[in-house]
């Protein structure tokens, strides 16, 4: 079958462990499509590949046209691919890509302000989503009163009492108790990524910016859902956990930061749009993260 576009490239934002394996290349699979994007088996690695809209991503590539692009594509689930240094192949048709250049990894020189937390918390309690568990930004962060909120579903019943005992170790460094919290909490919760992930993945990013900010025992955080999440929740999330812990960006995740600094405007929007909850929950992990670290949105 021959190649459409031959002569045209796609511009991209390729995760630099998806651009290494593209320069060795191989074989792969087709895991799922759906609207939002296409996930990829690699080496079994996980690649997503979506818009370029989505920026930097963590596992992944984001392409321009991505509609027409997958259309001409004809991408079916269970289809093998080929991939070599800028192009993906998927039944004889070629992608090419052009690597756009890596976004700045300085992050903002500012510190998080109280202010804009506030604000931050007050977007996600204004979606009201009764799914996930991005509501427990209410008791957790808001108002210690509403605890009725941890009634809302099943998994803010179970993650409500998980997420405070997580504060509470990560606070006083209790080393072992911070496994434990990470056990019970991996793999908790709706969606492709769990809810649960969500929050920790939004708590990785943002103890990371934060540097030695951090207290000693994010360190046993760290290694704790490394140690674990292969076998304690999906595959997606294991690979954007394990992702993010490798110091990949999440470009959404860090305007987000750089908002709550007051270095660029502040606009949760493009976040909580990710996933039916995703975005909200990780925007609660960044926020609970701060939270830990001394940072508080009253």
């Amino acid at each position: 079958m021959p190649c459409f576009d031959a002569n045209e490239t796609v511009s991209a934002f390729i995760a630099d462990t998806v651009l290494e394996l593209m320069r060795k290349g191989g074989t792969g699979e087709v895991l799922m499509v759906n609207s939002a994007g296409v996930y990829l088996n690699a080496c079994d690695q996980i690649w997503l590949l979506c818009d370029i809209s989505w920026g930097a991503i963590p596992i992944g590539i984001a392409i321009e046209d991505f509609a027409e692009n997958i259309k001409n594509l004809q991408i079916e689930q269970g289809q093998s691919f080929l991939y070599r240094e800028n192009k993906l192949i998927f039944s004889g048709r070629e992608l090419e890509l052009c690597c756009l250049p890596a976004i700045s990894k300085a992050g903002s020189l500012e510190k998080p302000r109280s202010d804009l937390m506030r604000r931050a918390a007050r977007d996600i309690v204004d979606l009201h989503k009764v799914r996930g568990i991005s509501m427990l930004v209410l008791p957790l962060l808001i108002d210690d009163e509403k605890q009725d909120i941890a009634l809302l579903n099943p998994y803010c019943e179970r993650a409500y009492p998980l997420l405070l005992r997580l504060i509470e170790v990560l606070s006083c460094e209790s080393d072992e108790d911070v496994r434990e919290c990470v056990a019970s909490l991996l793999g908790l919760g709706v969606g492709l990524t769990p809810s649960a992930d969500d929050v920790m993945l939004g708590m990785l990013y943002t103890f990371r910016m934060l540097g030695n900010e951090t207290p000693e025992s994010v360190k046993v955080f760290r290694e704790s859902i490394a140690e674990m999440c292969d076998t304690h929740t999906s595959k997606v999330s294991a690979a954007y956990l394990k992702a993010v812990l490798s110091g990949a960006h999440f470009e959404r995740l860090e305007r987000v930061f750089c908002g709550l600094c007051g270095a660029i405007p502040l606009d949760t929007s493009l976040l909580l749009e990710v996933g039916g909850s995703s975005g909200s929950e990780m925007l609660l992990g960044m926020l609970l993260a701060l939270h830990i670290c001394g940072y508080r949105t009253n």
